[in-house]
């Protein structure tokens, strides 16, 4: 059995979200995991993950587990979904332009983590 971690992910948007008959303010409503967004918002969070983690090999997300979302004073994302570590490492002489690329490792170590931070801008991408 592969080693992977999970990540519990909470994302804050700073995009106003437009009322709708079966939306309401407040309330946490489940969220297909195949959404666009949802996919958007995980890659976003592994980068943001890979980016201040002190690890020698990137992680890559592996399946999204669970989505939510509530609308308050902008969007709130509740996204659970499960990384594996690859084979790129994050320093040396042939940094990698695509971590999607790199094959995942099996028998490597890891840990649950959770992380939450602002995701600025999502107005405009997503």
């Amino acid at each position: 059995m592969s080693k992977l971690a999970v990540i519990a992910v909470i994302v804050w948007t700073t995009c106003l979200v437009g009322g709708s008959g079966d939306r309401m303010t407040g309330g946490v409503k489940q969220v297909s995991v195949d959404s666009d967004n949802v996919k958007n918002l995980a890659d976003l969070a592994v980068d943001r993950y890979n980016k201040g983690s002190n690890a020698i090999n990137y992680k890559q997300l592996i399946t999204i587990k669970e989505a939510k979302h509530q609308v308050v004073a902008g969007s709130k994302w509740f996204i659970t979904f499960t990384i594996g570590e690859i084979q790129c490492p994050k320093n040396g002489r042939n940094p990698v332009a695509d971590v999607h690329q790199c094959p995942h490792q099996t028998t490597t170590r890891s840990r649950d983590v959770f992380s939450d931070y602002m995701a600025e801008g999502l107005a405009e991408q997503y």
